[in-house]
C-alpha cells in the first residue's frame, strides 16, 4: 500500500515531460512524433523500451527535449521500482538539470518551475522538510518573476496548470487552503477537457487525486481514473488507484 501511494504521488512531477510540448521546434513533426512515442511508453510503464528509444534519439532531438524526457523516465522508474540505485539516478538527473538551468527567457523560467517541481515532490517523498521549504520559495520566486505576457498561448496554458498543481500542494500549508484549492480545481477542470493529451492527462490525474485523497470523495475520482486507464491500459498505478476508489466508494 505504501509503495502504491508513493507511486501515485509521483505523477505530480511528471509535469516536466509536459514542457516537451511547450518548447517544440516549430514545424518539427519528427521531433513531435518521437516525444509523443516516448511519452506513451513511459505512461504505459514500459521503461526499458522508453530508455532504449531515448538513447537512440539522443542526438536527434534537441538537448532540452532529451533532458526533460530523461527526467520523466528516471522519476517514474524510481517510484515504480523503489530501488536505491534508481533513486540515486533520479537525484543525479535532477541535480544535473538544475545546475544547468538558465533564466534568460520566460521559457527558461518555465523549465525551472518544472524542474523544481520534481525536486519538491522528491523531497516530500523523502521527508526532507528543510529542502522542501527551500524549494517552495524557489518555485514561488520563479512564478513571481515569470512574465506570462511573453509566453506563447500554449506555454501559458501549461503555466496555469503547473501553478495550479503547486497551489494544491501549498494549500495544505496555507491559512486559506479551501479558497486556494478551489481555485486550482477550477483550473484543472478547464484543462481536463483539453484536446492536448498531456494537458488532459495531468489535469485528469490530479483532479482524481484531489477528490480521492484530499477531499475524500472517491466517487468523483472514479470516472477520471477510468479515462486514464483507457488511455494507458498498461499503467498499473492508474489501475490500482481506480480499484482503491471503487472499494472505498462501496463502503460509504
Amino acid at each position: 500500500m505504501a509503495r502504491q501511494n508513493n507511486i501515485g504521488s509521483g505523477l505530480l512531477c511528471c509535469i516536466a515531460l509536459i514542457l516537451c510540448i511547450n518548447i517544440r521546434v516549430s514545424g518539427s513533426e519528427d521531433q513531435e512524433y518521437i516525444c509523443d512515442r516516448i511519452f506513451s511508453l513511459i505512461y504505459n510503464q514500459q521503461y526499458d523500451e522508453a530508455g532504449a528509444e531515448l538513447a537512440k534519439v539522443r542526438y536527434v532531438i534537441d538537448e532540452v527535449h532529451y533532458q526533460i524526457l530523461l527526467m520523466d523516465l528516471s522519476w517514474w522508474k524510481a517510484l515504480s521500482e523503489e530501488g536505491d540505485d534508481d533513486f540515486r539516478q533520479l537525484e543525479n538527473v535532477l541535480n544535473l538539470y538544475s545546475n544547468n538551468l538558465s533564466d534568460r527567457r520566460e521559457a527558461d523560467k518555465l523549465q525551472a518551475l518544472i524542474c523544481f517541481s520534481y525536486s519538491l515532490r522528491l523531497a516530500a517523498l523523502r521527508k526532507r522538510n528543510f529542502e522542501m521549504v527551500l524549494l517552495i520559495f524557489k518555485i514561488e520566486n520563479t512564478i513571481h518573476r515569470l512574465n506570462t505576457d511573453k509566453l506563447t498561448p500554449e506555454q501559458f496554458d501549461f503555466f496555469r496548470v503547473f501553478s495550479a498543481l503547486f497551489n494544491i500542494f501549498k494549500a495544505e500549508l496555507h491559512v486559506n487552503k479551501d479558497r486556494l484549492r478551489s481555485e486550482s480545481i477550477l483550473v484543472l477542470h478547464r484543462f481536463h477537457g483539453s484536446s492536448n493529451i498531456e494537458l488532459r492527462v495531468i489535469s485528469s490525474y490530479f483532479l482524481a487525486k484531489v477528490y480521492a485523497d484530499i477531499m475524500a470523495t472517491p466517487r468523483e475520482a472514479i470516472g477520471l481514473y477510468e479515462e486514464l486507464c483507457m488511455l494507458y491500459p498498461d499503467n498499473q498505478i492508474f489501475a490500482y488507484n481506480l480499484n482503491q476508489c471503487r472499494m472505498t466508494a462501496e463502503k460509504r
